[in-house]
């Protein structure tokens, strides 16, 4: 488990808040702090996305996101 994983969400709020989606019948349910707009700024501003990406997460020559 890495920092992020340990200093994430309880699982007990993630799941209070799963059931919930699931018993509105939600197409879609975005769960998350922080992060969330990442999400956000990638629906409405596809560009400023594009742009902001490899500026927070560059890729290294001969490297992949897989990597």
């Amino acid at each position: 488990m890495d920092s992020a994983q340990a200093g994430g969400r309880p699982v007990d709020k993630f799941s209070d808040k799963a059931v919930r989606a699931i018993r509105k019948a939600r197409a879609e349910a975005l769960i998350g702090g922080k992060e969330m707009l990442a999400i956000y700024i990638q629906r409405f501003f596809p560009r400023l996305y594009r742009f902001i990406l490899p500026r927070v997460f560059p890729v290294r020559q001969g490297q992949t996101l897989s990597n």
